[in-house]
């Protein structure tokens, strides 16, 4: 993980974050502390540069 002041680069597609969708995908765990992101925007990261 990245610690400040690195300069991090990520290159990804942007989606609609759904649990139900990415859950089986990620490991989410419970809902729960996942509710606030519900049908936000979220990055689903293909390159992760760190400088």
């Amino acid at each position: 993980m990245p610690a400040a002041p690195q300069l991090v680069t990520v290159e990804g597609t942007v989606i609609r974050f759904s649990h139900r969708d990415l859950t089986g995908r990620y490991h989410l765990g419970p809902p729960g502390p996942y509710r606030a992101f519900e049908g936000g925007r979220a990055l689903v990261a293909r390159e992760l540069t760190v400088w």
